[in-house]
C-alpha cells in the first residue's frame, strides 16, 4: 500500500485568554503552500480503484456482513 505524505500547516496559537491568534504573513504563506500541496496530491489519486483498494474493499465488506459498502468495486 502506498505511503501518505505528511502535509504540514502552522500550528494554531492562542493568547492567555484562549482566543485564537491570527496567522502572521509567514504562517499564511506556509498554510497556503500546504493547501496547494494537498490539492496537488489529491489530483494525482486515480479515479479507478487499484488492487490495494480492492483488497481493502473486500476486507471491509467481509467485516460488515449484511451491510456491504463496496459491492461491485472488487
Amino acid at each position: 500500500m502506498a505511503t501518505v505524505p505528511r502535509i504540514v500547516s502552522p500550528p494554531a496559537r492562542y493568547d492567555a485568554e484562549g482566543r485564537l491568534l491570527p496567522l502572521n504573513e509567514a504562517e499564511k504563506t506556509q498554510h497556503a503552500a500546504a493547501i496547494e500541496e494537498a490539492i496537488r496530491l489529491l489530483a494525482e489519486i486515480p479515479d479507478d480503484p487499484n488492487e490495494d483498494d480492492a483488497e481493502f474493499f473486500r476486507a471491509f465488506d467481509e467485516s460488515h456482513p449484511g451491510r456491504p459498502s463496496f459491492t461491485g468495486l472488487y
